[in-house]
């Protein structure tokens, strides 16, 4: 089993960057969190960099167990602490992060499978190839794509056996056959049913599950804000398949004495 969660050559990320955090433990002073991005070494959120806004209950903004886009303030690699911020973090980098972090996992999820199925050490094949392969195209999911297109030249220089890169290129042949295009649609519902929206809830779920709509999820931002996301291969096919989910969830509520109603669609190339 890969524990080893690093997605970057850096063992400690540097002041400015911005990262994902896990929520560990809530305190008085400060939140604990985990940098999942960095083996999951420890950080402090302090309560002053929460939010830019007032708030009276730390427990009400923030949850353990919740995924929060953080930014790095301060940090000693000798004395081994971090301190992040929420409060500094602006729009576009949250953006970015997300697109950042999908590629990251993309990444890890082909080193794996190319460790498993050739009985390797994860820590060894980054150290040869990997790590070298983000040096050279700032990421390494630009030099997978171009790997995809049978440009071996582009891993002339790196440490990868014959065996090693015949593996990876068949996987990799799996994992990105197509450009994947990703949707996201904001909707606002509201629901006067005596269970109320949280009653939808399992609703939703049991709905895609029967759908089979493993790629598409629907998360609660901000009451009565909804976000829901799907990844296809075809822009064309994934409206259909938004639209066909948004009218099945549109009568439900109806029924329930509420209302749906789309505020905003956006695409973007995950790929």
């Amino acid at each position: 089993m890969l524990n080893n969660t690093r997605s970057y050559e850096i063992i400690y990320p540097f002041v400015g960057v911005v990262t994902i955090s896990l929520i560990k433990e809530i305190k008085e002073i400060g939140i604990y969190v985990s940098l999942s991005e960095y083996n999951d070494v420890q950080a402090m959120l302090l309560v002053s960099e929460l939010s830019r806004r007032r708030f009276r209950s730390i427990r009400k903004l923030i949850k353990v167990g919740k995924k929060e886009i953080v930014t790095i303030i301060r940090g000693n690699k000798e004395k081994g602490y971090i301190d992040v911020s929420k409060r500094q973090v602006m729009d576009g980098e949250t953006y970015c992060m997300e697109k950042k972090l999908f590629s990251s996992k993309f990444v890890n999820t082909i080193n794996e499978n190319v460790v498993k199925n050739l009985f390797l050490n994860c820590e060894d094949s980054r150290l040869r190839w990997i790590w070298p392969i983000y040096r050279k195209f700032k990421h390494a999911i630009c030099g997978f794509k171009q790997i995809s297109r049978k440009v071996k030249g582009n891993v002339i220089g790196f440490n990868i056996s014959e065996k090693e890169y015949t593996k990876f290129f068949q996987i990799l042949k799996k994992k990105i056959p197509l450009t994947f295009q990703k949707i996201e649609v904001f909707f606002e519902m509201t629901c006067f049913d005596e269970r109320g929206v949280s009653g939808l809830k399992k609703s939703f779920g049991e709905h895609i599950e029967e759908k089979n709509l493993k790629s598409m999820e629907i998360f609660l931002m901000v009451p009565p804000m909804f976000k829901l996301i799907l990844k296809s291969k075809s822009k064309r096919k994934g409206i259909k398949k938004i639209l066909k989910v948004l009218e099945d969830i549109s009568k439900e509520i109806n029924t329930r004495r509420g209302d749906l109603s789309v505020k905003k669609i956006k695409f973007d190339k995950s790929l």
